[in-house]
């Protein structure tokens, strides 16, 4: 089938040709993963007695290395702490930012970054998705091993008056009939650990040094919640560090292992390599004589329909009249591309700065777009939209700087976009 740069079918019939089926088994490899570990979290055995007895030796340990921080942190953050001016970020403010940011949003954030990993830095999305099945198996098993108790139970009577920034007023023979996962999964922890991975996940994307430092912030702001809240102590955090660079060093070994037993057909391999990367230029040169205008576009566009289409079923009214918006918009610039294609503009197809803050927004409204709070909902659905929308903008803005290719040039394949789904 040929389609055209007025075709607004393209995008949806690259995508069924170039890979959804791979795309598809990505889902279920991930979806699989989660079901595993929700499966042991679910099945594993609710000692109080022995979780307790756990936490009483960690908090132990956390004494000899001068770590056991968490009630004067959390006292410090939810009794001392207004910020700058008066009544700004006090505590009742700090108690009810980090319950919004705990309460459910791991898997947003963590789906939000794999997401844009897969549309613009396709080249690292197998490594961390192998990545976040292998540590968080790791950590189900682990913890339904070594069940620790958490500070909100260990630490709740005096002298430490730890308090349940979540579930308030509340005992903990209650949860722990309420709860559907393993309220004693506390080392290593979940948050910190999927934290750690989208921070490790923006970071490889990311283009320099201080969008580097961005992306570990982020892993940071979800220690300090996790011990605010009363979930996690220190050494549970570390413990997922800790988890993740043995996972990383494991992987580096094995990869050397296949590494050195593939030394003897290196030189065939090079060459099958070698006529397979010229036989894919053709390939994609001939398409871009095809269509040279719009395939730049592509991956924005599906990252710009996922989100509208989420914002559109969400129960939220607001939601939907920002999900309302963000369609109009993208209506409205995509003409605005076909034009750029019949007059002969192209587009950029890869613009590194837009398409990493496009994620670093992308990941920050996840934290807050499913939230109870509907202030909070509703500043997540803007940095929605900016993701969506700022990756379409670069690659216009940017057309002019770029030459119109002469008769007959084929454009350099760009790393990010190709293909659609592969």
């Amino acid at each position: 089938m040929r389609w055209y740069p007025q075709s607004w079918r393209a995008p949806l019939v690259r995508a069924a040709r170039n890979g959804l089926l791979k795309a598809l088994a990505h889902i279920l490899v991930l979806l699989g993963g989660y079901e595993v570990f929700r499966a042991i979290s679910v099945d594993s055995p609710r000692v109080t007695a022995q979780a307790h007895a756990h936490a009483a030796s960690l908090i132990d340990l956390e004494r000899r290395f001068g770590l056991f921080i968490e009630p004067r942190l959390q006292h410090l953050a939810l009794h001392h702490g207004s910020l700058g001016v008066s009544g700004f970020l006090d505590g009742p403010a700090i108690g009810h930012l980090t319950a919004l940011v705990y309460g459910g949003s791991q898997l947003y954030w963590l789906t939000a970054m794999l997401l844009w990993l897969y549309l613009f830095r396709r080249e690292h999305f197998t490594y961390v998705r192998n990545l976040i099945v292998t540590t968080t198996l790791a950590a189900g098993i682990f913890s339904a091993w070594y069940a620790v108790a958490p500070p909100r139970f260990a630490l709740a009577g005096p002298p430490y008056w730890i308090e349940d920034v979540l579930h308030p007023h509340q005992s903990e023979a209650l949860l722990i009939r309420q709860a559907a996962l393993d309220p004693y999964a506390s080392l290593p922890s979940g948050h910190t650990l999927w934290a750690l991975l989208t921070g490790l996940g923006l970071a490889l994307g990311a283009a320099g040094l201080v969008q580097r430092m961005l992306a570990m912030l982020f892993p940071l702001g979800i220690v300090l919640t996790v011990v605010i809240t009363g979930n996690h102590y220190v050494f549970d955090c570390l413990g997922a560090a800790a988890l993740l660079l043995a996972c990383i060093g494991l992987g580096l070994l094995v990869r050397r292992f296949a590494r050195g037993r593939q030394v003897h057909g290196a030189a065939d391999h090079s060459a099958l390599h070698r006529l397979g990367m010229e036989r894919r230029k053709t390939d994609r040169g001939e398409e871009r004589r095809k269509n040279p205008n719009l395939r730049p576009l592509d991956h924005p566009l599906i990252l710009c329909a996922t989100i509208a289409v989420l914002l559109l079923v969400s129960f939220d009214m607001a939601q939907r009249l920002v999900g309302l918006a963000l369609l109009v918009g993208a209506a409205i610039m995509l003409p605005l591309a076909r034009h750029r294609a019949r007059i002969g503009t192209p587009l950029r197809g890869y613009a590194e700065k837009a398409d990493w803050w496009c994620g670093f927004f992308f990941v920050a409204g996840s934290t807050t777009v499913g939230a109870d709070d509907p202030w909070a909902r509703l500043c997540g659905s803007f940095l929605w939209v900016a993701a969506g929308v700022l990756p379409i903008l670069a690659r216009m803005r940017h057309a002019a700087d770029a030459p119109a290719p002469s008769a007959g040039q084929v454009q350099p394949p760009h790393r990010s976009w190709w293909p659609a789904f592969s």
